[in-house]
């Protein structure tokens, strides 16, 4: 039996089985922050570790800066703003290039006050590779940065564990939706809008 492609019409005998709605859903949002910062501190130590693992005789040069006055505040601050917009940038893009990788169009993006997202709302994706395309960011970011706090020059390193920290704790929606992914059978569809994913099933 040949496995399900995606589609832009979803098959005869499909129904909805639900949605994760994020649009004007503020109660679903303050939860999610409120997972995302308990994962921020689970990431952040695990990181951390991951680091003194693999670099045990330079790992102590993250904890070895300093700022100074008000004008080093704002340095720090802009710094932190440059790198969290880097990754999010770069976590909509893997997004986005699973999304055309399976269905060989152009996503949408876009970016909101609470969150930002790259979607295919034309197109009914597997469950699998839905799945793939919604841990793609998850995976390939924890892994670059894995690689330079394992090969990159110390001064990467503090810049590699806040985006791989940040990354880690902004996925909270992404793994929300994996763990109900994985509890559907293969012959499920997922449509991803952006602010909402419906699932369906024969």
């Amino acid at each position: 039996m040949n496995p399900i492609q995606p589609t832009q019409s979803l098959p005869p005998g499909y129904h909805s089985i639900g949605t994760i709605d994020l649009k004007n859903n503020l109660r679903a949002i303050l939860w999610l922050n409120l997972a995302g910062l308990g994962l921020f501190f689970v990431a952040g130590w695990a990181f951390t570790q991951a680091l003194y693992l693999l670099r045990p005789s330079q790992a102590v040069v993250v904890l070895e800066f300093s700022v100074d006055g008000i004008g080093g505040v704002l340095q720090a601050g802009l710094a932190l703003l440059a790198l969290y917009g880097l990754m999010i940038m770069a976590h909509e893009a893997f997004h986005g290039i699973f999304f055309w990788i399976f269905t060989r169009q152009r996503p949408v993006f876009a970016l909101s006050w609470a969150y930002a997202y790259a979607a295919a709302p034309a197109w009914y994706l597997p469950r699998n590779q839905y799945f793939i395309t919604a841990v793609a960011p998850l995976a390939g970011i924890s892994l670059l940065a894995l690689l330079a706090l394992a090969f990159a020059p110390p001064a990467w390193f503090l810049p590699a564990l806040v985006v791989a920290v940040s990354n880690f704790a902004g996925a909270v929606g992404d793994i929300w939706v994996m763990i109900w992914l994985l509890r559907q059978p293969p012959t499920c569809y997922a449509q991803d809008r952006g602010d909402a994913v419906t699932l369906y099933l024969p």
